[in-house]
């Protein structure tokens, strides 16, 4: 299985990479958190894993 880190050093699994589907996993202080990007199909621009670790981020807890 792949993971990424997050900004904190957080290892954060990569749960889905297909084409329309992006998400990542993680547990943090005995909270899970997941972020999950689906693409419609009439969007054209290609999203990454990178922008839903952004969006992880971002997040304050």
């Amino acid at each position: 299985m792949k993971t990424v880190k997050l900004k904190d050093g957080t290892k954060a699994l990569i749960d889905g990479n297909a084409e329309n589907v992006k998400q990542i996993r993680w547990e943090k202080d005995g909270v899970y958190y997941s972020v999950m990007l689906i693409k419609a199909p009439k969007i054209e621009k290609e999203y990454t894993i990178e922008d839903v670790v952004k969006t992880a981020n971002s997040m304050e807890y």
